[in-house]
């Protein structure tokens, strides 16, 4: 019987597939790569879209997101990360600080907030940039679909306690978002630290150079 000698083994084919094989995954990576930044560049965009739509006009006469703070307050903002903080400025002087950050506890995830306040210590304005909150119920918080939000237009929160920072169905100073309490309280216990946070850091927030960490003391 005449013995049957095994294919030789295909070298050339096995580099061509392996080649293939880099070249798609280096065509993956790139698509990924070039997604995230897409969807980053888009959401950096919404948000100053929002920025801008937190102060009057004339109000200021920098560019926001060119002077920019790094606060590191672990804790005070229900996260480790770090908190990006515009300031707006007229005629060189400070005249409001935006906090761009992030409520961790709304009824279905995150809530991502900007928080104007004036050097006074006074609100600004509060906008909700991205959410995932009940269509119906949670997402009045966004301002084209109620006028929750402006409560906190130019609110002076002097003489605030801790309670009232609560809805009025809890005996707080604050309006009641109808079937959405939880995503209610995320924004106001986010404000309330916020706010809090400005007024121990107010001189540091003020006076710090642009693109510069603010540590929390």
């Amino acid at each position: 019987m005449t013995a049957v000698e095994p294919p030789a083994f295909n070298w050339r084919a096995l580099l061509s597939l392996a080649v293939i094989a880099g070249l798609m995954g280096v065509a993956i990576a790139a698509i990924v790569t070039t997604t995230s930044t897409r969807i980053a560049d888009q959401r950096m965009a919404a948000r100053l879209e929002r920025l801008t739509e937190l102060l009057p006009p004339g109000s200021y006469d920098n560019a926001l997101h060119q002077d920019i703070l790094v606060v590191n307050a672990p804790g005070q903002f229900q996260s480790e990360a770090p908190v990006t903080a515009y300031r707006a400025s007229l005629a060189g002087e400070v005249v409001s600080v935006i906090f761009a950050l992030t409520a961790h506890d709304g009824y279905n995830g995150d809530i991502d907030l900007l928080i104007a306040i004036h050097v006074d210590g006074s609100l600004q304005a509060v906008r909700v940039v991205r959410h995932q909150e009940t269509p119906g119920l949670g997402d009045q918080v966004e301002l084209r679909k109620s006028d929750w939000l402006k409560q906190f237009d130019q609110l002076s929160v002097s003489g605030l306690s801790h309670q009232d920072w609560q809805s009025r169905k809890y005996g707080g100073r604050f309006d009641n978002l109808t079937g959405a309490t939880i995503t209610a309280s995320a924004v106001l216990r986010t404000v309330e630290r916020t706010v809090e946070y400005f007024q121990q850091q107010r001189d540091k927030l003020l006076v710090a150079p642009a693109h510069r960490a603010v540590n929390q003391s």
